[in-house]
């Protein structure tokens, strides 16, 4: 096999390249592991990443015959390459890739089968890749830059961060399936009725709340994963942890207002000293326990609600400030001047709302870039919901009247109609 200079820095820098006239991924590999080739678990990810220096798309790697040493590989699409676009075009429409293991001079071959879901989830993101990129201007967009800059961003194994992988969790299905055959009719239909008036109750908020909470998940871990760095670097350093913590509560709330978050102080001090007390009080001693929470909490509800301004927002500005979900340090609420310009001029709320959805890169992404007349009805009640209050927010901070008042300020031209117009909007 011919493998070119370019070839042999990808194979280096990245794990593996690309042969795209030949339909061919080369993955660097251990001539130690050559046997392992054949039952490796391969799993594949794509990932697409708007930066500074445009936006990457590109599809990862994790090749393990053991959990315990996996291998990590990924290569970078570069978007201009017109061969790089259609040989994943072929692979996502064929639902396979053509692997090469490349161990010294020998070559082994194997062909990775996508599924349908599969096929379509890296499919989906290469095309909003795509989209995106048809908007960058030609100046602005440095692949290589694009390439280190996502190196420094990235960290590939938390792509592929699970409990089970997908062969585990079809193994863990079946086994539960054949156990549960074995126990007595009555008690099955009696679960399974329980079961599904449980999940009834779930099925009505699972394309709200419920969805909206587990594609947090990852920012969830992720503020956890701090608290046992800071725990592991400052174990043992409380005087060095206090003097971290005031540098960054002085850099985060610099332009901040500190009154309400001096009162959330105080009442976690006394929910705290709360929860002491009870400790001391015995568990038979009822009414000295009854008469201990009604007193503290009875302060602990003066406090924030006596007029010394305790309020769900400070709450989040605390929280954001310690980088956990719901805000983290810097970032700004979502710009929805747009959208009230448009409610203004007149609008409907779903007209609103389908500008929202054709015109921002991040809610495009959420509803899996489809069309506003593709979503369910629960997705577009759930859209237009937001939609509004984001623009009740914006008003607040800028200080509008809500709702809009009409005025005959031109409409901002959503991306449909720009594409329509622009000689450039085809990838090149």
């Amino acid at each position: 096999m011919r493998i070119t200079g370019l070839d042999r820095h990808n194979l280096a820098r990245f794990g593996c390249t690309l042969l795209s006239k030949r339909s061919l991924i080369c993955i660097k590999w251990s001539k130690d592991r050559q046997k392992q080739v054949a039952f490796a678990n391969i799993i594949i990810r794509a990932m697409y990443a708007p930066i500074s220096s445009g936006l990457l798309f590109c599809i990862a790697f994790e090749i393990s015959s053991t959990k315990l040493l996996p291998q990590y590989c990924f290569f970078p699409f570069d978007l201009k390459n017109k061969d790089q676009r259609n040989y994943l075009s072929r692979a996502c429409k064929k639902q396979e890739i053509e692997l090469c293991f490349l161990a010294d001079s020998r070559e082994i071959r194997r062909t990775h089968q996508l599924s349908v879901k599969e096929s379509a989830k890296i499919a989906g993101i290469f095309e909003l890749a795509c989209t995106e990129f048809k908007k960058v201007p030609k100046a602005k967009y440095d692949y290589a830059t694009a390439v280190a800059e996502f190196e420094q961003q990235i960290r590939v194994p938390e792509v592929f961060d699970r409990v089970l992988s997908e062969s585990e969790f079809r193994q863990m299905i079946d086994d539960f399936r054949l156990q549960a055959e074995k126990v007595s009719p009555e008690q099955r239909a009696k679960a399974t009725k329980i079961t599904n008036d449980l999940l009834e109750a779930f099925r009505s908020r699972a394309e709200g709340f419920i969805s909206e909470q587990i594609k947090q998940f990852a920012a969830y871990r992720r503020a956890l994963l701090f608290l046992s760095d800071l725990h592991r670097e400052f174990e043992s350093d409380y005087a060095g942890f206090c003097q971290f913590a005031s540098d960054v509560f002085i850099v985060t709330s610099a332009s901040k207002p500190l009154g309400e978050l001096e009162n959330l102080v105080a009442i976690l001090k006394s929910v705290f000293n709360l929860a002491d007390l009870l400790k001391k009080v015995p568990q038979a001693d009822e009414e000295s326990r009854n008469q201990l929470l009604l007193t503290e909490f009875r302060e602990i509800m003066d406090r924030a609600a006596g007029g010394r301004g305790l309020s769900i927002s400070s709450i989040k500005d605390f929280l954001s400030m310690l980088g956990f979900p719901g805000g983290s340090p810097g970032r700004n609420p979502g710009d929805y001047s747009a959208e009230y310009d448009l409610r203004a001029a007149g609008l409907k709320w779903r007209q609103v709302a389908q500008h929202r959805l054709e015109n921002d890169i991040n809610t495009r992404k959420e509803f899996g870039n489809r069309a506003y007349e593709a979503l369910t009805y629960k997705e577009q009640e759930t859209l237009k919901h937001r939609v509004r209050e984001g623009v009740r927010s914006y008003a607040k901070r800028t200080g509008k009247v809500f709702p809009p008042q009409k005025q005959s300020d031109s409409l901002p031209q959503s991306n449909s109609a720009s594409r329509e117009s622009s000689p450039n909007s085809a990838v090149q």
